[in-house]
């Protein structure tokens, strides 16, 4: 616990319903302090208040299972927030604290014409004669500097002085031995802005927290604390604002459901109830921090989720830059037009509470793409006051010598609750699903963020496009980014023996029109994926009459041809999950060892795959149990799969570890990833030595990979290259349970949370993308690019092949396996362009008339 802590909170929550987490607090002498009990997926919180003198002293926390809630003590989460840093360890001699205090502090007022006056000292038993040195500096440049000799207690004062301009600076605290030597180093930012400043990183201004009363079901209490040293009480403007679980939270078009006005003083806190009886929906506090000036300093964002009476907790996000710091950097101009466009540097989700940057506003739209490809760009919208009426267009980006245009497709992302997990009862607010475009309102300090892919025809001329995207809103007021794309002179190569597969959730297929179904295919294909799981039981009509099996696969048939004139092919799989189920059905009281049982179930597969053989499909893998991990599903699996085996068709598993008993009935092993990466790709050699085939799963809208670029990106791009793999399957297309534009209405399910990689189209058209789904576009083209590189690469031969092949073996070492939060979309696209740069030299181009310097592509290159 840091000297000076005044407060922190402890924060769990189990995994699931039957898992719990109750959480204890001792202080340095032992005593429980507090007790957090979180049951079934709740969060449950404790704050504890930090005596004087029990700060700079180790404190803990134990962990167990709460003795009076029925269940488990096994997966779960813990974190701190306040003054304490959110490290544990298990030992005391673990935690990793700073070795100098006064690094981190709350948001700092800046009088006018004063210095900012900051305090260092010792937070270790420093040795004796050491020296403790702190600066600030910027750009190498020394703005203040102090020096003291290192006595624990003993504080080192360094003054900024008030004609310090605003911008972002380094501290630097050393801690020097009597020669002169570094014993320690620190360095965090310091960031000064007219009004405030930051040490250690951004906080708000104004903490609000959430509190709920354990056990009971009821709305929560709003808790404010001013988080700011120094400086006149800030007044808070206070709405409780309700919307559509479908929708953004907090736009202007929500209803007002209570609104306060209040004076917030330093150091205090004010509690404010939810009214009760709140009718289902999304509710947001929007707590707004006013300055002495009338000037709106902060906002801060709080939600929850009401549906039939049941109350959602959201995840807190990841503290943001304060609202008053983009205005500053941007000046009057940004005020009176009302919104800022901005270019973020990696084309990736926004979080809800994005701030601009000053390298936002500078940084250039552009886009890098091969011949006949599809690749996005993003840029943001950020409200300065509300605004109204917003409305988007593109100029299409023209080739400068040709003049031949090509086409964007410009969606909006929606921003929405969205469960964290299947069962959860904890959501996050994250862009998902990228809207066709339509007038957009936002409140001041949302975002909007707008969604560009530019198609590259293969019959494109390379060179230079340039276009221009234009926001205008309905008083007017316009401003407009240019956007450059640069077509490279050559396409993408499709690897031979390689395979993207979707699970495709074909059920839905019999409500649609047959033009809805080609549409659907169509955008499959032209998001990489190359062939299908596919569901003959679900469109077919099996009948069993006088001892006879006779199935009907006519429009089975009509959506296989379906899918291959759009261009899927084999290897398919033949998902007949449901079969035994319907066997038991035609047989009541048979069970699969049963030998009727066992006919029946092999007539019904041997019509469907005289089927498959007839209409020409090619090579069909059958899929009976799905993740053979128990021993009864073992045991249910080699005898099912053992019939197919037996009629000379190919078997197919979701796998972990393979018992030689299942081995000998199986064909293909479709990994999980996460027993995948548990062994680093161990299980390639062994699977291929038993002469299966070796494929993973693990794309596409699990948990953690919704509402974002990198997971899927990762997963069928980089990871799936390093893999060797044969095959790599996305799960699952298209699954909501109950309403698909409601997380929150799937308690009937076995879980709860939609699993949708793309959502329904409302017309006859494609289906509504997403961030995940267009993930999973960039990671099969990252595959490509690395495919075409070493492809030329080994035709090319001679010093140039080998030097290509050479400087990628060292761009994929920087690779993590598994990826770590550190390795971003950002990353991924850096290393992409680094590779199109390669394939550049190798047909001697010059990487700069595409816009990819000599030394790679620059931060926020697209």
């Amino acid at each position: 616990m840091p000297e000076g802590a005044s407060r922190f909170s402890v924060h769990a929550r189990g995994a699931g319903r039957a898992e719990h987490i109750r959480v204890r607090v001792y202080n340095p002498e032992g005593e429980m302090v507090g007790e957090a009990k979180s049951k079934g997926g709740a969060v449950s919180s404790v704050e504890v208040r930090v005596p004087k003198g029990q700060g700079g002293k180790v404190w803990w926390l134990t962990a167990d299972k709460p003795p009076e809630f029925p269940g488990v003590f096994e997966d779960g989460s813990i974190w701190l927030s306040g003054d304490v840093p959110p490290l544990v360890s298990p030992q005391e001699e673990g935690l990793l604290v700073p070795f100098c205090r006064g690094l981190f502090r709350r948001p700092l007022w800046r009088s006018e014409g004063e210095a900012l006056e900051l305090s260092f000292s010792p937070n270790i038993e420093p040795p004796a004669g050491a020296t403790l040195s702190v600066e600030v500096v910027r750009d190498g440049e020394r703005i203040a500097e102090g020096r003291a000799k290192a006595l624990r207690g003993e504080e080192l004062r360094l003054s900024v002085e008030p004609h310090i301009p605003p911008g972002e600076y380094l501290v630097r605290a050393t801690l020097l031995d009597p020669r002169g030597e570094v014993l320690a180093l620190a360095e965090v930012p310091l960031i000064l802005t007219s009004k405030m400043a930051f040490l250690g990183g951004w906080r708000p201004l104004i903490e609000a927290d959430l509190v709920w009363e354990e056990g009971e079901n009821l709305p929560p209490r709003l808790v404010l604390r001013s988080n700011i040293e120094g400086g006149p009480p800030l007044k808070v403007r206070l709405s409780l604002l309700k919307s559509p679980v479908s929708k953004t939270p907090g736009t202007p078009e929500a209803e007002s459901v209570l609104k306060r006005t209040f004076l917030l003083p330093l150091g205090g806190e004010v509690k404010v109830d939810s009214p009760q009886g709140l009718l289902d929906g999304q509710y947001q506090w929007r707590v707004e921090a006013i300055g002495p000036e009338g000037e709106l300093l902060d906002i801060v964002w709080k939600h929850f989720v009401v549906w039939r009476g049941r109350f959602f907790r959201e995840v807190t996000p990841p503290p943001s830059a304060p609202f008053f710091l983009p205005l500053e950097r941007f000046g009057p101009g940004a005020k009176r037009r009302g919104f800022l466009l901005f270019v973020p540097e990696a084309v990736e989700a926004l979080p809800f509470n994005y701030r601009p940057s000053r390298k936002d506003l500078s940084r250039p739209l552009q886009v890098v793409a091969a011949k006949g490809e599809f690749e996005p760009a993003t840029f943001g919208i950020w409200a300065v006051q509300e605004v109204r009426g917003l409305r988007m267009s593109v100029r299409p980006p023209r080739h400068s010598l040709t003049g031949r245009e090509l086409e964007v497709d410009l969606r909006l992302a929606r921003y929405w609750a969205q469960r964290v997990s299947w069962n959860t009862t904890t959501y996050r607010v994250i862009p998902e699903i990228l809207d066709p475009p339509s007038p957009k309102s936002l409140s001041a300090g949302q975002v909007c963020q707008v969604w560009l892919t530019v198609y590259v025809p293969p019959d494109a001329p390379s060179g230079k496009y340039e276009g221009r995207v234009v926001v205008s809103d309905s008083k007017g007021r316009k401003a407009s980014l240019p956007l450059t794309v640069f077509v490279l002179p050559f396409q993408l190569l499709k690897p031979k023996g390689i395979y993207w597969g979707l699970y495709s959730d074909s059920a839905r297929w019999r409500r649609y029109s047959d033009e809805k179904v080609k549409a659907e295919l169509r955008d499959i294909v032209e998001h990489g994926i190359t062939t299908l799981m596919c569901y003959p039981l679900t469109h077919s009509v099996v009948r069993y009459e006088g001892g006879r099996v006779k199935v009907d696969a006519r429009e089975f048939v009509k959506y296989m041809r379906m899918a291959k004139e759009a261009g899927l092919g084999p290897p398919w799989v033949m998902s007949v999950q449901g079969l035994s189920g319907l066997v038991r059905r035609l047989l009541p009281g048979r069970e699969v060892e049963d030998p009727e049982f066992k006919r029946v179930y092999q007539a019904i597969l041997l019509q469907l795959s005289k089927v498959a053989k007839s209409e020409g499909w090619g090579e069909c893998f059958w899929h009976a149990i799905d993740e053979p991990f128990s021993k009864e599903r073992i045991r249910r699996a080699v005898v099912e799969l053992g019939y197919i085996k037996e009629l000379g068709l190919k078997t197919f598993t979701t796998a972990g570890p393979v018992p030689p008993e299942l081995d000998r009935v199986l064909d293909a092993r479709c990994y999980n990833l996460g027993y995948l990466l548990g062994k680093r790709f161990a299980q390639r050699e062994e699977t291929l030595r038993s002469g299966d085939r070796f494929w993973f799963y693990g794309s596409g809208c699990y948990t953690g990979q919704e509402g974002n670029i990198i997971a899927n990106r990762y997963i069928t791009g980089l990871l799936f290259w390093l893999s060797k793999a044969e095959a790599e399957w996305s799960w699952t297309f298209i699954r909501p349970k109950g309403d698909p534009f409601n997380d929150f209405d799937g308690e009937r399910y076995r879980e709860a949370k939609d699993a949708c990689i793309a959502y329904p189209s409302p017309g006859q058209g494609k289906p509504l993308p997403t961030l995940q789904w267009e993930g999973i576009r960039e990671g099969i083209d990252d595959y490509r690019y690395l495919y075409t590189l070493t492809t030329l690469a080994r035709q090319t031969g001679g010093k140039k092949g080998k030097e290509a092949l050479r400087r990628l073996e060292r761009l994929l070492r920087e690779v993590p396996v598994p990826r770590s939060k550190d390795f971003t979309a950002f990353h991924a696209q850096r290393l992409r362009l680094e590779v199109a740069r390669l394939i550049l030299e190798i047909l001697g181009y010059d990487p700069r008339q595409f816009g990819l310097g000599q030394k790679g592509p620059q931060k926020g290159g697209q």
